[in-house]
């Protein structure tokens, strides 16, 4: 039998994410957390209007081709943008309530400062599916919906179908929320404008009802969004239960801000409250006793992602390092003994608090600030936004082995929590089936740190996190991904010439927990008001009565 032997192309490289496994318990924890609200579902009456425009489109135009849609809901979709951001110049307020999010923003901001200086405007400019520079408002065919809301708007049933099929609306929610639209916009204009093609400041403020801000309390539209988001609608589950009770925490966290007069709604200040259920400086934040399992899951969630940050900045300081140092290791383990020898990591026995992992674990339980102080410098909420920034700043061996003695300080800061009788994650919201995949998460670290790490020292613990969490932990990882797509992940590579790190370390991030847009559609609902100088955030009569009612359960 006649064979060929011949060398093939390592895959094209792209840059991917979370390449050690750690942020997927994060992703699961917040996922199962804010059910219905995604990292890019931004606004509240998207929720309305895009099942009405399917709607409205589906009662006009009967016989109309995909095709058909696709120019319609494109050209929607930036009237929509316009509308929200010309109300917001003549209102002269916040862009929160008006177009902050909204879909093409970016490119219709200058389009819509070229109409307010004379020139003219056609929607179809923008709308066009051609790539052309400074005028393409959206790639995807279908806009934000196809983008960012259409599977979040099917798993609520208010519409059917994917990006590739036909969309519908469902007549059980879908419908509904439709007609409820249609009683307070000028529907026949907006139409009347698609099919025109040209846009005016005339039409755009006669256009304003559906500017993000007139979703208002007392209307059916804005009842539905309410009863859709606080699990209020029938045979809403668990799903819209949890939902409920995650925004009622952030409007009792906004309660009680308001009544100490202090905080923001800066996601890492809300995500440290949520942490040290504190408003720092261990200022007190009772919130409801039946909200304390939500308050206890969210707390989980930081935990596990201050994990992440720490095991992220121990490997990608030392692929800096590996980078660097211009010397040839065929192993992970050939690396990490010889990184454990490097006097910089030496060194850091001061950094971490002790000269083994139990001696710094044993110190850190007597000296450590309370959970509750999360905004001490000496706390690890604050060491893991350190390992971040001291990344960034990493500019030879030094730089990157302080980066490695935070991260670690960080590993035995969080190792002092622990608490024997408490387990690390709530079943009913984590599978233990799912942590398999995922190794490096707090269930391995709470094992680790009770036995396997106690009697090592620090730069052998150094030595053992990055090969069994950083290299070994990555190429698993990246081999993973591979087999599911065809552009490889890795940021360093087993060659014939040893390990090479690809071209582009990245930075050492916190995972994206939906708390932004949680806010954002709290604030589209009405439920929070922002004012004064400093704005401190408050909750609204609408607020205090959904706050109530979810406490009652």
């Amino acid at each position: 039998m006649d064979g060929l032997t011949a060398w093939i192309a390592h895959p094209p490289t792209t840059q991917g994410l979370d390449h050690l496994g750690t942020q997927a318990p994060c992703i699961s924890l917040y996922s199962r957390l804010l059910p219905g609200i995604t990292n890019v579902t931004d606004r509240a009456r998207y929720y309305s209007l895009y099942p009405w425009l399917i709607w409205k489109f589906d009662q006009r135009f009967k016989s109309a081709s995909p095709k058909d849609f696709e120019t319609f809901y494109r050209r929607a979709d930036c009237l929509l943008t316009l509308v929200a951001e010309r109300h917001a110049r003549c209102a002269q307020e916040a862009g929160a309530l008006h177009g902050a999010a909204m879909i093409g923003r970016l490119t219709l901001l200058p389009a819509l400062d070229r109409l307010e200086a004379g020139e003219a405007l056609r929607l179809s400019t923008y709308a066009t599916t051609e790539d052309e520079p400074g005028a393409r408002y959206f790639k995807n065919r279908l806009g934000g919906l196809g983008q960012y809301y259409l599977g979040t708007l099917v798993d609520l049933g208010l519409l059917l179908g994917d990006p590739r099929s036909w969309i519908r609306y469902t007549r059980e929610r879908g419908e509904v929320i439709a007609k409820s639209v249609e009683e307070i916009v000028p529907a026949d204009l907006f139409l009347k404008t698609i099919q025109e093609d040209v846009v005016s400041l005339r039409r755009l403020d006669n256009l304003a009802p559906f500017c993000f801000c007139h979703l208002k309390e007392g209307t059916k539209e804005h009842k539905f969004l309410a009863d859709l988001f606080f699990g209020r609608l029938v045979d809403e589950g668990s799903d819209g239960q949890q939902r409920r009770h995650s925004l009622a925490l952030v409007l009792s966290l906004v309660d009680a801000m308001a009544q100490s007069g202090r905080g923001t709604l800066d996601i890492d200040w809300v995500r440290g409250t949520l942490y040290g259920h504190s408003l720092g400086k261990g200022a007190s934040w009772n919130f409801p006793p039946v909200l304390a399992p939500t308050a206890q899951a969210w707390a989980t969630y930081v935990r596990n992602d201050l994990l992440s940050i720490a095991a992220q900045t121990v490997f990608f300081s030392s692929l800096s390092i590996l980078d660097q140092c211009n010397r040839r290791f065929d192993t992970a383990e050939d690396f990490g003994r010889w990184l454990s020898g490097r006097p910089a990591i030496k060194r850091l026995e001061k950094a971490v608090g002790g000269k083994t992992f139990g001696d710094a674990l044993r110190i850190a339980r007597l000296s450590a600030p309370p959970q509750a102080d999360w905004d001490s410098d000496r706390h690890e909420f604050q060491h893991a936004f350190d390992c971040m920034e001291r990344f960034r700043e990493i500019d030879d061996e030094a730089g990157a082995a302080a980066a490695i003695g935070v991260a670690v300080r960080t590993l035995v800061l969080l190792a002092a929590r622990i608490e024997p009788a408490v387990p690390e994650y709530d079943a009913s919201l984590l599978a233990e089936e799912f942590l398999k995949g995922y190794p490096i998460n707090l269930q391995s670290f709470r094992r680790h740190a009770s036995n396997g790490w106690q009697s090592l020292p620090v730069p052998s613990l150094i030595g053992w996190l990055i090969k069994d969490w950083g290299i070994d932990a990555h190429l698993r990882i990246a081999l993973r991904k591979l087999r599911n797509n065809p552009q490889a992940t890795f940021r360093l590579r087993p060659t014939d010439q040893g390990l090479a790190v690809e071209d582009e370390i990245p930075p050492p991030v916190p995972t994206n927990p939906r708390l932004r847009q949680a806010i954002q559609i709290l604030r589209d609902l009405g439920c929070i008001e922002e004012k004064g100088d400093p704005q401190v955030p408050a909750l609204t009569p609408l607020g205090k009565a959904l706050l109530a009612e979810a406490v009652r359960g």
